[in-house]
């Protein structure tokens, strides 16, 4: 992507500008106390658990408590909400249990991350719209709440599946394909996606020995950090595939006999990806639109959650 000088500093100057600065303290200052239940009594115990026992399987130790909803997300999300976890535990007590103000805070600083991740992500995107970004995402009541305020940790998934649908867009397969698989391998949603990759790849003329490798590469990355898990821990498979939360995309249906329903979701999935795989050709523009819109279906055909808005929110 070729950028002009004037849009270059415009894209430099807003990372300064007072309107970032502000929505940065904000989000910082709120960190401190603002939560769900979720976040206190779920995430934040289960990633304590995690740090003060040496990193062994906390599925495992929290489904033989009955606990099976603590944390319904793959290894690499752990892996990410646990870095900060370890850097500050100097600082913080030696039970799981404990929820202070300042674990809170150690627990926003992933969300933040990929948040400035995602603003950075879009004003590479649209670099002469710099305000409009800074305005409609870094500013958004929406991402603000979702992140800081509920404390839902979907923007680790959304930052890493824009970004990888970036490197694409750029034309950089075999990165875009690790951190696609990153993203997978945070949370498990991404997956409804992939025939619309492939198909658009395909349809660049990436030719089928790049995209067998872009394949490649995914499986791998994703199979290197996932299946250890997956193969060994029935806890695991449990709490994570086998969660309500996936059971939801087949919560709405509509019966057609009385032993034949038609699940609402999956049948507009099927019908928007025929509509993508009709168009002659496939631009960045429809690519882009087409990935808002099947997240967008997970959000009005399923009880969602209300990190899910987040979801479609870039695109």
């Amino acid at each position: 992507m070729v950028y002009s000088k004037e849009a270059l500093k415009k894209k430099r100057s807003i990372w300064l500008s007072a309107g970032f600065l502000a929505g940065l303290a904000l989000k910082i200052a709120v960190s401190f106390f603002a939560a769900s239940d979720y976040l206190r009594e779920l995430f934040t115990p289960f990633i304590n658990w995690y740090v003060l026992n040496r990193f062994h399987n906390p599925w495992d130790f929290f489904s033989t408590l009955g606990l099976l909803r603590m944390f319904p997300y793959p290894p690499f999300m752990l892996w990410v909400m646990a870095l900060p976890r370890v850097l500050f535990s100097p600082f913080l007590g030696g039970s799981w249990e404990a929820v202070t103000g300042l674990h809170l805070f150690v627990m926003r600083l992933p969300l933040l991350g990929f948040d400035a991740l995602m603003f950075y992500l879009l004003l590479r995107l649209f670099p002469a719209q710099a305000r409009k970004v800074l305005l409609i995402y870094w500013l958004s009541p929406l991402v603000f709440f979702i992140n800081y305020v509920h404390g839902q940790l979907d923007i680790v998934p959304t930052a890493l599946f824009f970004g990888a649908a970036v490197l694409i867009l750029e034309h950089r397969l075999l990165p875009a394909a690790a951190v696609l698989a990153l993203a997978a391998a945070s949370k498990s949603h991404v997956m409804i996606a992939m025939p619309f990759v492939l198909v658009f790849l395909y349809r660049q003329k990436t030719g089928w020995t790049r995209l067998g490798l872009f394949i490649a590469v995914f499986a791998a990355v994703y199979a290197a950090i996932v299946a250890p898990y997956a193969l060994t821990s029935e806890a695991f498979r449990e709490m994570v595939f086998n969660s309500p939360e996936q059971k939801k995309l087949f919560a709405f249906a509509v019966p057609v006999s009385s032993s034949l329903s038609i699940v609402i979701c999956p049948m507009v999935t099927v019908l928007i990806f025929f509509k993508f795989v009709s168009y002659k050709k496939l631009n960045r523009e429809i690519f882009l639109m087409f990935l808002g819109l099947v997240f967008a279906c997970l959000v009005i055909f399923v009880p969602p959650m209300p990190g899910w808005f987040l979801w479609s929110l870039p695109f």
